[in-house]
């Protein structure tokens, strides 16, 4: 599920971030992995009211001291306060809610 998530044959990886640092935030974040676990073995209990674990760790990819919560407001914050360049904030939600369908519907069904 964490290679799936994080970029696949299927799923893009995160702008400028590579499997070093993603893996390091989740070592850092150790309550995604039950998360990981429950949706690959139950892909279909996820829906988009259930994305909060996975905007978190997207959050502390881009930014590990930004306390936002949700990436559409780590967006704001990101590029208005810290003057980041366009590619170097993570996905809406809305996208991020696509990509983690993705990742998990290639850990879970296939």
């Amino acid at each position: 599920m964490f290679h799936a998530f994080t970029a696949s044959d299927t799923v893009s990886s995160f702008a400028g971030i590579g499997k070093k640092t993603e893996f390091y935030v989740w070592t850092a974040a150790p309550e995604i992995t039950p998360v990981f676990a429950r949706y690959m073995t139950s892909p279909n209990e996820f829906d988009e009211t259930k994305l909060a674990a996975f905007e978190k760790i997207v959050v502390l990819l881009y930014d590990r001291t930004c306390s936002e919560a949700s990436v559409d407001a780590a967006i704001t914050f990101l590029f208005t306060r810290n003057g980041r360049q366009i590619e170097a904030i993570p996905p809406t939600r809305a996208a991020l809610f696509q990509r983690t369908t993705r990742a998990i519907h290639q850990a879970g069904f296939i």
